[in-house]
C-alpha cells in the first residue's frame, strides 16, 4: 500500500483497500507497469508471462475463458471485462459488448434526433446511441455488465464510450433536443458514472470508463474519474498522425495522470504510435508521475491481437523507486524525474535541445556510457547510470514546474488543430480524431466504394500534419455501398 492514500477521502481509501485499487502487483519493485487491451486475443507468451507482463488487461467476453488461468498465474492482475456503454446493438442481442438488448430496449432510452427518430453512430448500422441520464437505461446497463462479470471472474467492468461531447458521436448535421449544450450532455455522462461507481462498488467490482477528449473541459478528468476507480486516456502521446498532434494538450495531460495517482485511480494510458521512439517518449512521460497507478499500453497501433514490447519497456522496470518528484530544467526546458538505478527525461516540445550534461554516466534508449545528450522534438530518454542527474532546475517538481524568471510575461498559445490522418479509419473514430485534435467535422461525402471500405475513409482535405486555428473543419470523403442513400 502507499502512503499517498493518505490524502484521499476516507470513502476513496476504503474503496482501495476493499477492492485493492492500485498496482500491488508490481510497484514494490518498479513503477514502469503496463496494460493490455486485447479485443481479439491472441499471444505468444506462456499464461505466465502474460499475466505477470501487466498491472490491468482488458478482455472481451469471448476470452472469458483465459480469465481463471490468468488470475491463478497472477491473484494481483485486475482484468476488465469490455462493455460500450453508449450503445445498444441490433447485432449483439446477446450483450457481449453492450449494455442492454436492442430487442427489447423500450424507447426512452434512446438519444433521439432532432427528427425524433434514433441516432445511429456513424459509420455503423447497427449501434444506435444510448441515453446516459435515463435513470432506466443505467439501471439495466449495470445489472447486465455486472452479471456478465461476476459470472466471467473478472475483477470489474471497463466501459467504453464514456464521451466528453455528444457530438463526437453524432452524425454530420443531426442534434439532439435532449441535450443541446455540453455542459448538460456532461451532466447526464457524470449521473451514468456516479450511479456505475456506486453499483459496481456494492458488489466488490471494480470500473473503469474510457474517457474520449479528456481535455475540452477544464477539471472534466478529475470530475468523471472520481466516482470510479480509474479511466483510460486512449491518445496519451499520439492519437494517430504523431507524437505533434498532441504537444498541446501533453500538460493537461500530464497532470490528469498525476492527479489519479494522487488519488488512487487507475491511469490507463495509451498511444497508437507505432514506433521505438514514439512509444519512448509516451512511456517516459508516464514515468515523470508514475507512483504505482499509471500504467502504458503495449497494444500501441491497434487494440488487436499484437503485443509491442520495446528494450525500454524492460529499461524501465530496472529504474527502481523514483527519488522526489519530476522536476523542469532551467537551462533547457528538459523534464526530469530521477530514480534509484537511473533517470527519465522528456522533451515534450517540438524544438530540439543542444548536448547537455546528465551529471553523470548513463545507458539506454540506444546509449551506451553517456555523460551528455542531446533531445530532438517530443523525444524521452529512459536512462540507467550511476550520477546525481542532470543540474539544477527550476522547482520541486510537484506536477507542475516553477514559473522561469522573465521580465515579460508572453500571453499563452492558444491550442491549434493539427490535422490527424484519417484515411481508412470509421467514421466514428474519424470524429473522435478529430474532435481530439480541436478541428471540427466539415462535410462528409459518401462514395462509391469497395466492401471493405465502406463506412470507411477514402479522403480528407486538408491532408493530414496541416496546423490551423482551433476548430478547422475536415472535409471527409466516405466509402458507400452501391445502393440509393
Amino acid at each position: 500500500m502507499f502512503k499517498r492514500w493518505s490524502a484521499v477521502t476516507a470513502v476513496a481509501v476504503l474503496l482501495s483497500v476493499s477492492f485493492a485499487v492500485g498496482a500491488a502487483s508490481a510497484s514494490a519493485t518498479t513503477y514502469a507497469n503496463f496494460n493490455r487491451e486485447a479485443f481479439q486475443y491472441s499471444s505468444t507468451l506462456s499464461t505466465s508471462q502474460e499475466a505477470n507482463r501487466y498491472q490491468v488487461m482488458v478482455l472481451q467476453t469471448p476470452n472469458t475463458s483465459l480469465v481463471a488461468s490468468l488470475h491463478k498465474a497472477n491473484p494481483r492482475l485486475k482484468i476488465l471485462m469490455y462493455q460500450d456503454m453508449l450503445v445498444s446493438r441490433s447485432d449483439d442481442l446477446s450483450g457481449n459488448t453492450v449494455c442492454t438488448d436492442y430487442a427489447t430496449d423500450p424507447s426512452s432510452w434512446f438519444i433521439k434526433s432532432q427528427n425524433g427518430s434514433r441516432i445511429l453512430l456513424p459509420g455503423s448500422k447497427t449501434s444506435y446511441l444510448m441515453d446516459p441520464g435515463a435513470s432506466g437505461y443505467q439501471q439495466a446497463c449495470m445489472q447486465h455488465a455486472l452479471a456478465l462479470a461476476q459470472a466471467g471472474g473478472f475483477d470489474g467492468v471497463f466501459f467504453d464510450g464514456v464521451a466528453s461531447l455528444l457530438t463526437l458521436e453524432l452524425p454530420s448535421g443531426t442534434t439532439s433536443p435532449k441535450y443541446p449544450t455540453s455542459s448538460s450532455w456532461q451532466s447526464a455522462m457524470l449521473s451514468f458514472l456516479t450511479y456505475a461507481g456506486a453499483s459496481a462498488h456494492a458488489q466488490h467490482k471494480l470500473v473503469v470508463g474510457a474517457i474520449a477528449a479528456s481535455t475540452v473541459s477544464k477539471g472534466l478528468w478529475a470530475q468523471w474519474t472520481t466516482p470510479l476507480d480509474g479511466s483510460e486516456e486512449e491518445s496519451f502521446t499520439d492519437g494517430g498522425p504523431g507524437t505533434a498532434q498532441q504537444i498541446p494538450f501533453w500538460s493537461q495531460k500530464l497532470a490528469n495522470v498525476a492527479w489519479s495517482e494522487a488519488h488512487g485511480k487507475y491511469a490507463i494510458l495509451h498511444s497508437y504510435n507505432t514506433t521505438v521512439a514514439g512509444n519512448t517518449y509516451g512511456l517516459a512521460s508516464m514515468m515523470l508521475v508514475a507512483g504505482g497507478y499509471s500504467s502504458y499500453s503495449v497494444s500501441n497501433a491497434n487494440y488487436g491481437a499484437s503485443e509491442a514490447w520495446y528494450p525500454e519497456y524492460t529499461t524501465a522496470q530496472q529504474l527502481g523507486a523514483p527519488s522526489g518528484a519530476y522536476r523542469q530544467l532551467s537551462s533547457n526546458g528538459v523534464y526530469v524525474r530521477k530514480f534509484a538505478n537511473g533517470i527519465v527525461l522528456v522533451n515534450p516540445t517540438s524544438r530540439t535541445i543542444g548536448t547537455f550534461s546528465l551529471g553523470g554516466t548513463y545507458s539506454g534508449s540506444g546509449y551506451s556510457n553517456i555523460k551528455a545528450v542531446s533531445m530532438g522534438p517530443t523525444s524521452g530518454l529512459i536512462l540507467l547510470g550511476s550520477g546525481p542527474g542532470p543540474g539544477p532546475g527550476t522547482g520541486p517538481g510537484t506536477g507542475q514546474p516553477r514559473a522561469k524568471r522573465a521580465t515579460k510575461a508572453k500571453p499563452k498559445r492558444a491550442a491549434g488543430c493539427v490535422i490527424p490522418r484519417l484515411k481508412h479509419l470509421s467514421l466514428a473514430k474519424a470524429r473522435r480524431a478529430i474532435a481530439k485534435s480541436h478541428c471540427r467535422l466539415g462535410k462528409v461525402t459518401r462514395k462509391r466504394s469497395l466492401r471493405r471500405y465502406r463506412g470507411r475513409v477514402l479522403a480528407q482535405s486538408p491532408h493530414a500534419r496541416r496546423r490551423f486555428e482551433a476548430r478547422k473543419k475536415i472535409n471527409l470523403t466516405v466509402g458507400r455501398g452501391p445502393g440509393k442513400r
